[in-house]
């Protein structure tokens, strides 16, 4: 990707990093299929984001915060919040999932336990 001619070095990667992510990539993968990386946690999830970026990038597990990241990311259309904020939105995000996914594990003979479990895992 180039912005203003001038190539973004936090959002492209050269070949060996291309080739170290799809290693890395494959083993969190491995990981995941075979059941190691559960109960997703935040600190499970800040585990796999250090593995898949390590060597490639040194922000690999770590909150944006202040004086460290930028204020705000863009993703297309989409834009984060202030990064002030992002340990505390996980966090709500983390607790918001424990709940529904106790309300779903306790009532397996609900009509929408299905769609609740995919909700989940979506």
């Amino acid at each position: 990707m180039i912005l203003d001619d001038v190539e973004d070095h936090v959002r492209t990667y050269t070949a060996a990093e291309d080739e170290r992510l799809a290693v890395q990539l494959q083993s969190v993968t491995t990981d995941c299929h075979a059941g190691k990386l559960w109960p997703v946690s935040i600190d499970g999830l800040r585990s796999m984001h250090r593995r898949l970026f390590d060597g490639v990038r040194d922000h690999a597990g770590r909150f944006r915060a202040r004086a460290f990241g930028d204020e705000y990311l863009t993703f297309g259309p989409n834009r984060s919040v202030h990064r002030d904020r992002v340990q505390v939105e996980i966090e709500q995000i983390f607790r918001k999932l424990e709940r529904s996914a106790q309300s779903f594990v306790a009532n397996p003979d609900a009509p929408e336990y299905e769609r609740s479990a995919l909700h989940v895992a979506v």
